[in-house]
């Protein structure tokens, strides 16, 4: 005789035997509202039986935060999704400069003005490479700039202790040409003062441009 009627013969009366939607259904009877998505990402839903909130996979994960596919960047930079983690994994894979003889220099910042200097250096043939002037870490030296897959660059960095507080480090490995020496594997292990948290990374050169895959991941302790 009615649309409620019909609900209750069918067993699906709103309320009693189905959750109601309301609004944009973004509020739900019988529990309270949804959870902002904000800087949730990779994590799931849950409930204690009466709220609903976001839940990590035990014993930590890693999530997605951002890829960038680089055509002839200037320079490659990570500037969101950083404040829900204190450590981070860096990788990138298909990269190489647009000129023969250029440098793969790391920074990372803690305000919109300046970069934070690294103390600590690459290794590489003997050589070590320490944070420069530009307050920069140099991830590889004198990269050839060749197209080929047998000369493309590939890198993994860790970072720790991003947010306000905490003592920072980076340790990795890049494996490069070099445009002189030939293949090289750069072991790289630095540090930093600063407590403030990180609020970007940036890859850059010191002259030409970058292409390549790269993509930031932030680890869950918990």
């Amino acid at each position: 005789s009615s649309t409620g009627a019909a609900r209750t013969a069918l067993g699906v009366a709103i309320g009693t035997d189905v959750l109601a939607p309301d609004g944009d259904g973004s509020a739900l009877t019988g529990v309270d509202s949804l959870p902002s998505q904000t800087s949730q990402t990779g994590k799931f839903l849950t409930t204690n039986g009466s709220a609903a909130s976001w839940g990590e996979a035990g014993g930590g994960s890693v999530n997605l935060i951002q890829k960038q596919v680089a055509s002839n960047a200037s320079s490659i930079n990570f500037t969101t999704g950083l404040s829900s983690y204190s450590n981070f994994i860096l990788v990138a894979y298909d990269f190489y400069m647009s000129t023969n003889g250029a440098d793969i220099n790391f920074r990372f910042n803690s305000n919109a003005a300046n970069y934070d200097s690294l103390v600590g250096g690459v290794k590489d043939s003997g050589a070590i490479y320490y944070s420069n002037a530009s307050e920069q870490i140099k991830l590889a030296n004198d990269c050839s700039g060749v197209t080929s897959d047998a000369y493309k660059t590939a890198l993994s960095l860790n970072i720790f202790g991003a947010t306000s507080g905490s003592t920072k480090s980076v340790t990795g490995t890049v494996n490069y040409k070099d445009f002189n020496a030939g293949f090289l594997t750069a072991n790289l292990s630095g540090g930093w003062n600063d407590t403030a948290a990180i609020t970007s990374f940036n890859i850059s050169s010191n002259f030409g441009n970058i292409y390549g895959t790269f993509i930031l991941y932030g680890v869950s302790t918990s």
